[in-house]
């Protein structure tokens, strides 16, 4: 529910960035991007698969994410935090820019993009939030311990001695219970360790690589391909046809369909 999705954001700039010149679709584009590599930044540092993608900043400007400048001017910082949020800041000043130029002159246009953005910020700061503080060591550690012990010790309680009056004659060798017991309570202990780290490599975890390139590609068809191809504003209504909103007018009732209406009796 956390993982930011930039589909309002684009929905939301090509409602109040419309111009079809070539400055306003620069605007759109740098600042769609611009969201998405703060995302991108942010995926690097707490998923290994997304890392192994994108190892290097150079790789993001391959892939054109970022442009070298904005790489130039992300390694000019000093790396004392995490600085997944410096394109936010570019995104600021691109909207900024955009408004002085009268290219968005709504104001409240402005005002949703913005909400629109922040709303995109908070969702990757809470994901970086919930990366860094994580569950307790502690914790996990005396689950595993509490449930590898306890059937450790039922390998010894529960162990069948001998006949007694009883069970008579009766042998058991397999311990049906205990080996169910032991198939649900680890099986919750594996679930819980999967949960723990959602953003691994294994087949249960988010593939944010597959996200990744989703996003990419829906931005890129919204707003290069997708925004030229509108159909034109018709009357869907055949011309030819007066009775046709009379009849959509009939309610569905049995008189109008009787087939479909059928008396069901039944017995007691």
């Amino acid at each position: 529910m956390t993982i930011p999705w930039p589909d309002k954001l684009m929905l939301t700039l090509q409602m109040y960035v419309p111009g079809k010149d070539e400055r306003s679709r620069i605007i759109r584009r740098v600042l769609l991007r611009r969201a998405l590599l703060m995302l991108t930044l942010l995926l690097r540092s707490i998923s290994r698969a997304v890392r192994r993608r994108f190892p290097t900043l150079q790789d993001l400007v391959k892939n054109g994410i970022m442009t070298q400048t904005e790489k130039q001017c992300y390694e000019s910082i000093s790396p004392v935090v995490n600085l997944f949020w410096v394109p936010s800041t570019w995104f600021a000043s691109t909207l900024n820019e955009a408004v002085r130029d009268g290219i968005l002159a709504d104001p409240a246009g402005n005002k949703l993009i913005m909400e629109e953005f922040l709303e995109f910020r908070a969702n990757c700061g809470a994901l970086w939030s919930y990366n860094w503080v994580s569950i307790p060591m502690v914790y996990t550690q005396v689950c595993t311990l509490a449930t590898y012990s306890y059937f450790i010790a039922c390998l010894m309680a529960r162990q069948y001695t001998g006949p007694s009056s009883a069970v008579g004659a009766i042998d058991i060798y397999f311990p049906i219970g205990t080996v169910l017991e032991l198939v649900f309570y680890v099986g919750l202990l594996k679930v819980a360790e999967q949960m723990k780290n959602p953003f691994g490599d294994d087949d249960e975890d988010f593939d944010l690589n597959f996200l990744l390139t989703r996003h990419l590609k829906t931005v890129h068809l919204g707003l290069d391909y997708l925004n030229d191809l509108v159909p034109p504003l018709k009357d869907d209504q055949p011309a030819n046809n007066k009775d046709t909103r009379q009849q959509e007018r009939v309610p569905n009732t049995q008189i109008t369909h009787p087939t479909r209406f059928k008396t069901v009796s039944s017995k007691i």
